[in-house]
């Protein structure tokens, strides 16, 4: 049986990156790293670890990566050919993130929140944030 995908997590999940991508960049959002505690800027996580993170609260600190990955897969309903889609996906990118969150679940509209400028743009990203 398939797992039943959790779309509210999974949006809940993706807002949170952007607003941090937007806000700090890859001081507290970072794809490649299921959780890294730096004193300076606080937590960084990438989608797993936010997933687990905003749903398990503090006991995500004492987790492995091995215990994140699993969890946040347990969490969204995610197989393994979507694990390896989203947690595996190495992007700088919050607008290619979105792309491929939305591939596995579907659009993902986001909350009535205002749209902000696209912080990528001097680094020549052209297009709207998404």
């Amino acid at each position: 049986m398939e797992p039943v995908k959790n779309v509210d997590l999974a949006r809940r999940t993706l807002e949170h990156v952007e607003a941090l991508a937007l806000a700090r960049g890859p001081d507290r959002w970072d794809q490649g790293r299921f959780r890294h505690d730096n004193e300076s800027c606080g937590t960084t996580a990438c989608f797993a670890g936010w997933a687990v993170a905003l749903t398990d609260g503090h006991e995500y600190l004492t987790m492995s990566d091995a215990e994140i990955e699993d969890r946040a897969a347990e969490l969204l309903g995610l197989d393994i050919d979507d694990v390896d889609k989203i947690f595996f996906n190495w992007t700088v990118d919050p607008r290619e993130l979105r792309r491929v969150v939305e591939g596995v679940f579907g659009p993902l509209p986001p909350a009535d929140l205002p749209r902000a400028p696209n912080p990528f743009a001097s680094a020549g990203v052209e297009g709207e944030h998404a």
